[in-house]
């Protein structure tokens, strides 16, 4: 249907040609090569995943489609002029196993001006928190393979006065709603579903901590740069992330804001929440240090990034 799609438009009247043609993952890359091919014009992939790799994680044992499909990905990227994805370690596997140049360049959400005012009294009127409460984050959706049931299960290491917010939705809901009730500390959680972006900005701005807690042996998953990433960089939000997620770990420590840790028991996470959520000065600090901390995730840093890809794009 994008074929049909595309055709359609490129018969309209006034339209013309295209110069460059960027494509978002390996579904829709076959079209950019017909029009490649077609009209002479560049060709951009975007790769938000590596297709195989990401089939690996859900289907281990699928032989067959797994080297089909780096069988395709082979095929059609060496057509391509530029090959992008979203994390420097992932450019670097990727460049190797396609014997082609892949470039990094950062998921970026959008840019504040500033950051929204504290409002006094957020958690107790968007969550029903007592007063002083301490809050880690986590946001985005609610699947496997997330490690969120250990997070559940990480809720009864918590001190007292500490909570956790999740905002979000999805399949796996049922299951953590289920986990939390026997295994972890209902009464510290809250579960507020999905919210829309610009609302989730203050929700984000207002925690102590934030976590992402996925945690996976495949070294795909642990290059991978999750949005939430992004995110709490804008808003300044300490980060709390598994020290066997590659990606995040350098990040992380290299601007200082956060810790990595082992987030693999639900013991060591709990603990490693409680610990950081404790430590008032430490969470000041990590804060303080996104301002001088280098701006990965902005649209003037992203430009950057993209200014040599464009000369190639633009050269004949």
């Amino acid at each position: 249907w994008e074929l049909d799609l595309i055709s359609a438009h490129l018969k309209t009247a006034g339209c013309r040609k295209p110069d460059v043609v960027v494509v978002s993952d390996l579904p829709t890359l076959p079209v950019g090569v017909i029009l490649k091919e077609t009209f002479g014009c560049k060709l951009v992939i975007d790769c938000h995943e590596w297709w195989s790799e990401q089939e690996r994680i859900w289907n281990p044992k699928a032989g067959e489609k797994l080297a089909a499909i780096d069988y395709w990905e082979k095929q059609l990227y060496s057509r391509c002029d530029v090959a992008l994805t979203v994390s420097k370690t992932l450019a670097e596997v990727m460049s190797t196993h396609f014997g082609m140049p892949f470039q990094y360049v950062p998921t970026c959400v959008f840019d504040l001006p500033q950051l929204p005012e504290r409002v006094p009294g957020f958690w107790q009127d968007a969550a029903g928190l007592p007063e002083g409460a301490s809050v880690v984050l986590f946001q985005g959706g609610l699947s496997t393979n997330r490690n969120l049931e250990t997070l559940m299960r990480a809720t009864k290491y918590f001190a007292d006065g500490q909570y956790l917010v999740v905002c979000g939705d999805g399949a796996f809901m049922h299951d953590m709603k289920a986990i939390l009730e026997a295994e972890g500390w209902p009464e510290r959680v809250r579960l507020l579903g999905w919210q829309p972006q610009l609302d989730l900005w203050k929700y984000t701005m207002h925690a102590d901590l934030g976590i992402i807690p996925y945690s996976h042996a495949l070294r795909y998953y642990q290059l991978s740069a999750p949005n939430k990433l992004s995110e709490f960089h804008i808003c300044e939000l300490p980060m709390l992330v598994d020290k066997g997620m590659i990606e995040l770990t350098n990040i992380v420590t290299e601007d200082n804001v956060g810790r990595a840790e082992d987030l693999s028991t639900p013991e060591s996470m709990g603990k490693a929440i409680a610990s950081m959520l404790s430590d008032k000065a430490a969470l000041a600090a990590y804060k303080a240090n996104y301002r001088t901390a280098i701006k990965r995730f902005t649209r003037a840093q992203c430009e950057v990034y993209l200014e040599p890809i464009l000369k190639i794009t633009t050269s004949q």
